[in-house]
C-alpha cells in the first residue's frame, strides 16, 4: 500500500476509485432490490438471477482488484516516479494485476449478457420465435466468454511473458487483440438490446414497466457509447508511462460492467419500489389493487416446493372500458331438488344479465 500516500496528489487514482466505488454501490442496492422483489411476488431465484449474483461476485472481486492497481501498480502516477518509489519490481506488479484485471472483466461481463437474455426467455416465452432467437444468442454469448477469456489467459507463450515482458517467448498484437474482442462485444450489445424492440414495440405496458425499459435501453446505449470511447482512450495510452496514461482507460473498462448489472436489474425491481414508496406508480400490471378482497377472479401459479417456475405470476380480472365485462349465472334452481340426495345437479338453464346498453 506504498502508494496510499501519494492518493492526495493522483486526481486520476480519486476519480476511479470515486467511480467505482458510487457504481458499485447502485449495483448492490438493485440487487438488494431484485432479491426482494422475488419475495415479495413469491417466487423462487430463476438462471437469469444466480448469473447475475455471479457477476456481482465476479466484480466485487473486480473492484478489490482495481485497488491494487491504485495502491500497489501505481496507477495514475508516472511511471518514473512509481518506480522511484517502490523499486524496479513495480511493473511486474503492475502488469500481473492488469492480467487479472482483464479476465475478471471478460467474466463478469459474460455473465451479465447471458442473465438479461435467460431474462428475455422468461419474459417472452410465449414467443417461441424469440425464445429460440434468444437461445441463439445465449449460446453466442457463451462461445465469446469462452473464447476471448482463454485468448487473453494464453496470449502469451509461456504465460508469465504477460508480466515478464523480457521472458523469452512470444506475445500477440496488443491492438489486434483489444479492438477485435471490443468490437465483437459492442456487436452483441447492440444485438441484445435491440432483441426485444420488434415485441416490445406492440404492447401496452404500465408505467412502472415502461420507465424501467427506458432505463435499461438508455443504459445499453450508455454502454455502447462508454465501449467506443475505450478505443479512443486505448489509442492514447503510451506503454513507456503505462501508469499514467492507462488510467481514462480503466476508468472507463471499469464502467461496462458496472452499469451492465445494473441495467440487468432494473427490470426485475418495481415489485420492491411498490412496497417502499406505496405507490401504484410502480405496479408491474395495469388495474391491480393491493387488496386481494377486491380482486372477483384471482388466481396464482407457483412453482411448489421447487421454489417457483419461470410461470410464476398472478392472473387478474381485465378492465376494459370499450367491452363492459358481464356476470354470467346459473338459473336459480329447486332448492328442494337434491334434497338428500349426494351427488351434482348439472343444469343447462342459463340466462345472462348484462348492465351493457345496446346501440
Amino acid at each position: 500500500m506504498i502508494f496510499a500516500t501519494t492518493l492526495h496528489r493522483n486526481p486520476g487514482a480519486q476519480a476511479d476509485i470515486a467511480v467505482e466505488t458510487i457504481l458499485l454501490f447502485f449495483v448492490f442496492l438493485t440487487l438488494g432490490l431484485r432479491i426482494w422483489s422475488r419475495a415479495i411476488k413469491g417466487i423462487g431465484m430463476h438462471t437469469n438471477d444466480w448469473l447475475i449474483i455471479a457477476s456481482t461476485f465476479v466484480l466485487t472481486a473486480r473492484y478489490a482488484t482495481e485497488l491494487c492497481v491504485i495502491f500497489i501498480g501505481g496507477l495514475g502516477l508516472h511511471l518514473v516516479e512509481a518506480i522511484t518509489l517502490a523499486g524496479p519490481n513495480l511493473v511486474t506488479d503492475f502488469l500481473k494485476i492488469l492480467y487479472a484485471l482483464d479476465l475478471m472483466w471478460i467474466t463478469t461481463c459474460a455473465l451479465t449478457k447471458l442473465s438479461i437474455l435467460f431474462f428475455y426467455t422468461q419474459v417472452f416465452y410465449i414467443n417461441k420465435k424469440f425464445v429460440y432467437i434468444s437461445y441463439v444468442a445465449i449460446g453466442l454469448c457463451a462461445v465469446y466468454g469462452v473464447s476471448s477469456f482463454f485468448h487473453f489467459a494464453f496470449y502469451c507463450t509461456p504465460v508469465r511473458k504477460s508480466w515478464y515482458p523480457m521472458l523469452d517467448g512470444k506475445c500477440g498484437n496488443d491492438s489486434v487483440k483489444y479492438l477485435l474482442w471490443g468490437s465483437i462485444d459492442i456487436i452483441l450489445d447492440v444485438f441484445i438490446i435491440a432483441l426485444p424492440l420488434p415485441l416490445l414495440s406492440t404492447l401496452k405496458l404500465p408505467t412502472a414497466k415502461k420507465l424501467g425499459l427506458i432505463g435499461v435501453f438508455g443504459l445499453g446505449l450508455g454502454i455502447v457509447a462508454i465501449t467506443g470511447v475505450r478505443f479512443k482512450f486505448y489509442e492514447e495510452i503510451d506503454f513507456t508511462d503505462m501508469t499514467y496514461s492507462l488510467v481514462n482507460q480503466a476508468i472507463f473498462t471499469a464502467m461496462v460492467p458496472l452499469l451492465g448489472i445494473i441495467s440487468a436489474n432494473i427490470p426485475t425491481i418495481p415489485p420492491a419500489l411498490q412496497r417502499m414508496f406505496k405507490s401504484q406508480v410502480f405496479a408491474t400490471q395495469k388495474g391491480i389493487s393491493t387488496d386481494n378482497s377486491s380482486r372477483p377472479w384471482s388466481t396464482k401459479k407457483t412453482g411448489g416446493s421447487r421454489g417457483g417456475s419461470r410461470f410464476d405470476t398472478d392472473f387478474e380480472r381485465l378492465s376494459d372500458h370499450d367491452v363492459p365485462l358481464v356476470n354470467i349465472q346459473a338459473a336459480n334452481a329447486d332448492p328442494n331438488l337434491n334434497e338428500g340426495k349426494s351427488q351434482i345437479q348439472v343444469t343447462t338453464d342459463w340466462h345472462i344479465q348484462s348492465s351493457a346498453e345496446r346501440p
